[in-house]
Formats: structure tokens, sequence, C-alpha cells
């Protein structure tokens, strides 16, 4: 439940794999909100949303709401932290360059361990769902209108 209102959440998790291309276009379909995750302990996975997941939804899904979250939110957690190197941690600074660059609509860090946080992405995540309006959506994409005279 969301400000009152009863939101069902389907989540979709896909691969990056090639072979799952057609999957993950079958999943785009009556898509309301797209969620990018990247472990915050792992500098790969965002650099993969940058080369690979970004472009793609840019181009199957440029209105549709977008959210970043970093899961593995362990920097809170020092009983946990400790045995990962801190100078490896994506930022939330860094993560949100990346929030700006895209035009997503908010950033969220996110572990199973703290039950608030994933109740904080579930709220968000129904917000932006029942907010968005497919015909009212601004489109993402980097376009830009060109008149030559």
């Amino acid at each position: 439940e969301v400000d009152g209102r009863a939101v069902e959440i389907e989540l979709w998790d896909t691969s990056t794999h090639d072979d799952y291309d057609r999957a993950r276009l079958r999943a785009y379909q009556n898509s309301a909100v797209v969620v990018l995750c990247f472990a915050i302990d792992a500098s790969e996975s965002l650099r993969t949303i940058r080369e690979k997941w970004y472009p793609e939804i840019l181009y199957f899904l440029s209105s549709v709401p977008l959210l970043l979250v970093g899961y593995r939110h362990i920097r809170l957690l020092p009983s946990i932290s400790r045995d990962f190197r801190p100078d490896e941690f994506i930022t939330p600074n860094q993560a949100q360059i990346l929030v700006d660059e895209f035009g997503a609509i908010k950033y969220l860090e996110c572990s199973p361990l703290q039950k608030t946080s994933i109740t904080a992405l579930q709220e968000t995540v129904g917000r932006a769902a029942m907010s968005w309006d497919p015909t009212m959506a601004a489109n993402r994409s980097n376009k830009k209108d060109c008149i030559i005279i």
C-alpha cells in the first residue's frame, strides 16, 4: 500500500547476456517504472548500467520514470562494511551524477538487512508508477530540435 492506495509491483530481473535480449523486450512491455540496480561495492556493475542498461532503456523506454538503486547498502552496517574496502564503494555523489545524466527521478540505496530501505524503495516505485502518465511523459532522450534557415 502506498499513500492509502493498493499497488501491485511486479519485478522482472533481467540478464545482460545476449541470449536474453528477446526476453528483456517482453519485460519492457507495459512497464511503468524502470529500476536500474548496481552493487555499491562493485564499480563494474555501475559501468554496466552506463554502457549496457541505460542505452537500452533510453531506446525502448525513454519516457518511463527511471530510478537508480544501489544495493548492498553496507556503509551503514559497520560489522559488515569492515570486510570491504570503503575506497571501492560507489559513493552517493557518484550515483547522483548518473541520476542527473540519465534524468532519473531518484537515487536510493537499499539492503535486505535494512527493512526501512526496502520499504522506501517499494513506496518510491509505487508512487512513480501511480503518477506516470504515458501520454504526458517527457522524453528522456538527448535529441534536440534543429532548425536550419
